[in-house]
């Protein structure tokens, strides 16, 4: 497992590796599995998250 900074368009809605040195790492087309790591700040203890199931990739 790698660290790799990515950065979100939400225009688009993808992600954008910031650091293209890393890019020859990647196969054009592919899926990758991004774990992000939140802090909510805005949330309130008792509010539960409704996220639609994970789906798994594979590199």
């Amino acid at each position: 497992m790698i660290l790799v900074k990515v950065a979100y368009d939400a225009y688009n809605q993808q992600f954008r590796l910031t650091d293209p040195t890393l890019s020859h790492m990647f196969e054009d087309g592919e899926s990758y599995l991004l774990a992000v790591e939140i802090f909510p700040t805005e949330w309130e203890k008792d509010e539960a998250l409704d996220y639609p199931p994970a789906e798994m990739g594979h590199a």
